[in-house]
């Protein structure tokens, strides 16, 4: 069942990053001016770290529901030190697109870390929390469906 939120919450998470990357086009220049229109592309670095982190996001509450919350918390360190490493590295290279791809690097080392742990712990296979299936879209669909009537 966890694994399945996950995979549902990832497909819905990657939606809602499509629908957003793509308005940013418009809104980030209407809002904020031309000078700013390539922050659409740190948007979009963002966005992916969003998605990519989310199967971790969602093992990491059932971590804590199954009596480890220590596990999510040191995952989440993990993808502090990752983030502090990346910044203090990438920022004077890269500027802003520096600070969006270390975010991303944070959200991948804490997604990766929860899914080790809880492979170790409780013998989760990580596959099963981040490869999409045809049912997964199906299950989303129906959903969306129900709540829509």
């Amino acid at each position: 069942m966890l694994a399945r939120a996950s995979r549902a919450s990832t497909l819905i998470t990657a939606a809602a990053a499509l629908i957003i990357g793509i308005a940013s086009i418009w809104l980030i220049p209407l809002f904020f001016g031309l000078e700013f229109s390539e922050s659409v592309w740190v948007v979009a670095v963002l966005l992916a770290g969003a998605v990519l982190g989310n199967p971790g996001s969602v093992l990491a509450a059932g971590l804590s529901a199954r009596g480890k919350p220590i596990l999510r918390s040191l995952s989440i360190l993990g993808g502090v030190i990752a983030n502090l490493v990346g910044l203090l590295v990438l920022v004077p290279m890269f500027g802003a697109f520096g600070a969006a791809y270390a975010s991303v690097i944070s959200s991948f080392v804490t997604a990766s870390l929860v899914l080790i742990f809880a492979k170790l712990h409780f013998g989760l296979k990580p596959s099963d929390f981040i490869v999409l299936k045809i049912s997964d879209v199906k299950f989303v669909a129906s959903s969306i469906i129900r709540r829509g009537k």
